[in-house]
């Protein structure tokens, strides 16, 4: 986990693990007041090569 913005932004990576594999999650999001606006969230599965985007805001 990363902070940066006077902690008012954050990068977040961790491993996960399904039924297609295992991967890391990546979480990247901005606090606004008292909320988390997520500016992206994926997951990249090593095994099949491929990135799954959960969450892609288009700026």
């Amino acid at each position: 986990m990363q902070y940066s913005n006077d902690y008012d932004s954050i990068d977040i990576s961790f491993r996960v693990k399904g039924s297609k594999g295992k991967g890391r999650m990546r979480i990247f999001a901005d606090k606004y007041k008292n909320s988390w606006d997520y500016k992206e969230v994926v997951i990249g599965i090593k095994k099949l090569k491929k990135t799954i985007i959960i969450i892609e805001r288009k700026e």
